[in-house]
């Protein structure tokens, strides 16, 4: 979330009607094989609960708040979770559960992408694809020899690596999101078709890939 807010120049509201639309209309219209979770991540307090409040006021049955305890009962640093009704604000250890379906969830969280357990990453670039945006260069801090060559792309693009073994992800897909320019701020219709499509490819990506959770900054 937070490179399309600030990278790529989109407005907030925009980024965040998009990733609602988009998140709703693939769960409403794709019959999901293997995809269990999607896990959208900002590092931006405020943009984090913009997504949470439009969220939880058009889905408000389907959502909870959710907190991590990584001391168990018995004493081990294994995580559990607790459920909380009270509303709270987003907080590193923290996420919102949005339940789509008996077999689908969604994750709304404030940290970094790479902190999300997931077997796919998104990992946002611009046309030349020199991987140089924060995200990107969190993503491959991590898994160096993953790093795709630079080379110019189309907007739209969207293309995936298989990582080594040793990567903490079993996929890492790469997406050639549009740049917010004057152009599409006189076409706000457009950006929001192309974005909107971008989002749901890169889902039914991961799902035909027979994967279970997905991490999408």
């Amino acid at each position: 979330l937070y490179f399309i807010s600030g990278i790529f120049g989109v407005p907030r509201d925009k980024c965040v009607e998009q990733y609602y639309k988009a998140a709703m209309s693939f769960c409403s219209t794709y019959p999901c094989k293997s995809l269990r979770e999607i896990h959208f991540v900002d590092r931006d307090e405020s943009m984090v609960r913009a997504i949470q409040t439009v969220f939880e006021s058009k889905e408000p049955i389907k959502t909870s708040n959710e907190i991590k305890n990584t001391e168990s009962a018995n004493g081990n640093d294994e995580s559990s979770i607790l459920n909380k009704k009270e509303e709270m604000p987003p907080t590193e250890n923290s996420y919102t559960t949005v339940t789509v379906s008996d077999s689908l969830q969604i994750k709304l969280h404030m940290g970094s992408i790479t902190d999300i357990v997931a077997d796919v990453i998104v990992c946002p670039q611009e046309k030349f694809c020199t991987s140089n945006n924060q995200i990107a260069r969190d993503i491959f801090r991590k898994d160096p020899g993953s790093k795709p060559t630079p080379g110019k792309r189309e907007i739209g693009d969207i293309f995936s690596r298989i990582p080594a073994e040793t990567s903490p992800w079993k996929e890492i897909i790469h997406a050639v999101f549009p740049i917010y320019n004057e152009e599409y701020s006189k076409d706000p219709i457009n950006f929001g078709k192309t974005f909107n499509a971008m989002l749901q490819e890169i889902f039914r990506k991961a799902d035909n890939g027979k994967f279970t959770a997905i991490a999408v900054p």
